[in-house]
């Protein structure tokens, strides 16, 4: 099962940081590649339109502000992954700033070759962080 992970150094706190990205459907807020997201089912998922009018639909599995983590699947997407569970927190850096994680786990289609396709989730991940960077270092 392949896995895509990426993290950011963010020069801002963890709390900040996670007010900005800690709500599901935070995601058009600081996410590059994202157009519009709207949550459904009482706010257990979210429905993306990307800016290339793709969409998604992707389920909350577990959310804990405390930790300032949360974890979800892929229901519906046009990318070729099955069993797509990731999750996303913020670290404190011990220094005064933040660590963004984002790591999935996916099964890639038997007619992909998943090299390909682990490169696209990975630069998802990297895109989004690096612009929640921009954004929190402005706070």
């Amino acid at each position: 099962m392949p896995l895509a992970e990426a993290e950011c150094a963010i020069p801002a706190p963890p709390d900040a940081v996670w007010k900005v990205a800690g709500g599901f459907g935070s995601l058009a807020d600081w996410h590059p590649a994202v157009a519009r997201c709207t949550l459904e089912a009482e706010g257990r998922q979210r429905r993306l339109i990307l800016v290339d009018g793709g969409e998604l639909l992707e389920a909350l599995l577990q959310r804990d502000d405390a930790a300032r983590a949360y974890a979800y699947r892929i229901v519906e997407s046009p990318m070729p992954v099955d069993n797509y569970q990731a999750t996303f927190h913020i670290e404190d850096d011990g220094a005064g700033g933040s660590i963004a994680h984002w790591s999935a786990r996916f099964d890639v289609r038997e007619d992909e070759d998943p090299a390909p396709v682990e490169r696209s989730v990975q630069g998802i991940f990297e895109s989004g962080l690096e612009q929640l960077r921009q954004l929190a270092s402005n706070m």
